[in-house]
């Protein structure tokens, strides 16, 4: 039930649990005590009215229609309707299906979204909508649903859970709280919201933003300390990456890198950035060097579902390391080892605890990081005493089945809920603006809402009708970021394919422009940045777009002789300092930029 004077939920008095219509009972009740809760309508309660969510989302969402829809998306209405429908009905509500003596809804469908829709102003709302689907067909940690990250581990091996993690519940509204990214540790954004003081710490300004895990707002803090009263950093350790090409225009980043007074960087190759550093550190590639759980936990590399066994990895050297260039547990064990004793001791104490690794096999406070020392650990820690290096040394990977509740957390039986109404929001909304006005700095929370919406980027409407193109990037099969041409296997089949170091353009917006396959063409953003590249006609882009492959190649880096000069940086074209650009809740980027199209040759 929502108070539509303040939008908050209406909650219980000596509980602050959510209040929800019992129509058992015709009396607002605990979520917990509510035995047929109402969806819809509204309801008076000690003489005041209220709205179920529902009600208010449908009415919040009802100019929205398809045709809304498609003069922002160009999707046909026709179309939007047909896949709606598609959707719902493969969504078999109310089904269900028995596994191993468990009863579970199934809900074959699912939404997914990850950075195309992610790296925008105004992320949050777009994602949140996009996921909101799963919640209204039950779909959520169904099975055939969206489960996304294992929610819960019982340990690698039975009787040792030192690996495990497990949901909790967040009483107020009986929400699941989940783990973070990784290392598999709790993460509870309702608690942090509640309970946080929201005073910046750092230049990630991360506690304005209870929702993020990214740090991005350290980009505009830097360029502009004024801003928002940070103190800009002097040094910088950059380490596996290219810091000049991962955040808009290069020309912005050589001006932040310009002005630092002491830079170090470590990678296994000279890259663009390596121009901007004082001392350099080589390191051996993953070939070269000993990893420890290289998959950690829940990031990327840990693929779930049911038939998916837990798959514990093991990197070992194939390979001596060219020049015996370090390894990174080397360089950063050297590192603090040398900054003297109390640094050292802080470093093996955290990593100790990072990886809770068991007392007994716990590294010594007063002894430089052994790297094998350290797999060795972590892997008898997570495991037994029989499963250390020597053993992966042998097997390589170690795993162990799932059980029914490591995938789906949700039977018949289990509690948690999913929000759906994001009163939290607004309980954050209160508080950012109260933080900000005592620190009198800018910040926007025009976002901080509880119902999802779309809402445009920073260049999404056209300002200037010459600038009609969206630049957009994508990763094919082959290459992962911008290391990948400097791969020579990589580039050979880049070469070859005639696509991936392109500019593609549709062929009716080509013909349009009077351009062709093998032009060499300029691409000039609004804010003036331009790229050029080789352009290769194709029906697989659309209209209004022309894509890279990765979007931050181009190096100009001498040392790197394969990949120099190769694909199109067309992330170079965005403003990358500009506050007006991030996303205020989650700090997302906003990667929607026009550019106008030009044919030099």
């Amino acid at each position: 039930l929502i108070d539509s004077k303040t939008q908050r939920v209406l909650r219980d008095k000596s509980s602050n649990k959510a209040l929800f219509w019992d129509e058992a009972d015709k009396k607002a009740k605990p979520y917990d005590e509510c035995q047929q809760p109402a969806l819809e309508g509204e309801y008076e309660v000690d003489g005041v009215k209220y709205r179920t969510a529902f009600e208010i989302y449908k009415e919040h969402i009802k100019d929205m229609t398809p045709e809304w829809a498609e003069e922002i998306t160009t999707v046909p209405a026709a179309t939007l309707r047909q896949v709606a429908e598609e959707f719902g009905t493969v969504a078999l509500s109310g089904d269900t299906i028995e596994i191993e003596g468990k009863t579970f809804r199934h809900r074959p469908a699912a939404v997914d979204i990850f950075s195309g829709v992610s790296r925008h102003k105004h992320a949050i709302l777009t994602t949140w909508s996009c996921l909101m689907l799963n919640l209204l067909v039950g779909a959520a940690n169904s099975v055939g649903g969206l489960l996304g990250f294992a929610p819960r581990n019982h340990g690698w091996i039975e009787g040792n859970p030192q690996a495990g993690y497990d949901i909790g519940i967040w009483e107020d509204d009986g929400f699941i709280v989940g783990n973070s990214f990784f290392p598999g540790t709790p993460s509870n954004n309702y608690e942090d919201i509640r309970n946080n003081d929201y005073t910046p710490v750092d230049m990630t300004l991360a506690q304005l933003q209870p929702l993020s895990e990214d740090g991005h707002f350290v980009h505009v803090c830097q360029s502009d300390p004024e801003r928002y009263g940070t103190t800009p950093i002097r040094g910088l350790f950059w380490y596996g990456c290219n810091p000049l090409k991962w955040w808009g225009n290069v020309d912005e980043q050589i001006k932040v890198f310009s002005e630092l007074e002491f830079v170090v960087g470590c990678d296994i190759s000279l890259n663009d950035t390596s121009y901007f550093t004082d001392i350099m550190i080589p390191e051996a590639c993953y070939l070269e060097r000993y990893d420890v759980l290289p998959q950690w936990y829940l990031n990327h590399r840990q693929p779930g579902g049911l038939n998916v066994p837990w798959i514990v990895e093991f990197w070992q050297p194939v390979v001596p390391a060219k020049d015996d260039a370090p390894g990174y547990m080397d360089i950063w064990g050297e590192l603090v080892w040398r900054a003297g004793a109390e640094s050292n001791a802080a470093f093996i104490g955290t990593l100790n605890a990072m990886y809770r690794l068991k007392e007994e096999y716990a590294l010594p406070l007063d002894e430089r990081l052994d790297p094998e020392r350290f797999v060795d650990s972590v892997y008898k820690s997570f495991i037994d005493e029989e499963h250390g290096l020597d053993w992966f040394r042998e097997h390589g990977i170690y795993t162990r089945p799932r059980t029914v509740d490591e995938v789906y957390i949700w039977d018949s039986e289990s509690a948690g809920r999913i929000p759906f109404y994001w009163d939290f929001m607004l309980e954050a909304k209160e508080k950012v603006e109260a933080k900000v006005e005592e620190l009198d700095i800018p910040w926007e929370t025009d976002d901080y809402i509880p119902l999802p919406e779309w809402r445009p980027g920073v260049d999404f409407y056209a300002k200037d009708e010459a600038f009609d193109i969206f630049p957009i990037y994508y990763t094919n099969a082959q290459n992962t970021d911008s290391w990948s041409p400097q791969n020579p296997w990589i580039n050979e089949i880049n070469e070859d394919d005639g696509v991936t170091y392109c500019i593609e353009m549709n062929t009716a917006t080509a013909q349009a422009k009077n351009l062709a396959s093998g032009d060499t063409v300029r691409l000039t953003s609004m804010a003036g940045y331009t790229v050029e590249g080789k352009l290769v006609v194709t029906e697989g882009i659309h209209p209004e777009c022309v894509s890279t492959v990765v979007g931050t190649w181009d190096s100009q880096s001498g040392k790197m002789e394969v990949a120099r000069g190769k694909g199109v940086n067309i992330v170079n074209l965005i403003p990358g300092n500009t506050a007006e650009r991030l996303d205020h809740v989650v700090s997302a980027f906003d990667q929607v930029v026009r550019a106008k199209v030009e044919k030099i040759s």
